[in-house]
C-alpha cells in the first residue's frame, strides 16, 4: 500500500504458528528504549490499567489475553538507529527575569 505521501507500506499476516517465532523473538529483547511516543506509550499502559481494573470489579475473570493488556509498538535494531538531540533553547524571556 502506498499512502498519499509517497511512503509505500507492506503488511504481512502471520499464522499462529508463525507468530510463536516472533513471540520468542521479542522475549529475547532484555529491554527497550522508547524514543518516540512515550507519552503515547504512557497513556496506552493508563488506559490498559484502568480497563482491567474495572473488569476485575465487575466481577469478571482476568486473563491476560485480554485486548486492554496490549498496545502496538514499533521496534528497530539499535545499529539501525540515529537518535539525534532534541533540544529547546529559550532565546527570549519574553519580558520576564530568570527568577
Amino acid at each position: 500500500m502506498t499512502c498519499d505521501d509517497g511512503v509505500r507500506h507492506v503488511l504481512w499476516k502471520c499464522s499462529v504458528e508463525d507468530s510463536a517465532f516472533f513471540q520468542a523473538e521479542f522475549e529475547k529483547i532484555p529491554c527497550t528504549y522508547v524514543a518516540d511516543g512515550h507519552h503515547r506509550t504512557a497513556a496506552a499502559y493508563n488506559v490498559g490499567k484502568a480497563r482491567k481494573e474495572k473488569a476485575l470489579a465487575a466481577g469478571h475473570a482476568v486473563t491476560g489475553e485480554e485486548s486492554f493488556n496490549f498496545f502496538m509498538a514499533l521496534h528497530y535494531p539499535a545499529d539501525n538507529l540515529l537518535i539525534m538531540d532534541y533540544n529547546r533553547v529559550v532565546k527570549d524571556l519574553n519580558g520576564m527575569t530568570a527568577n
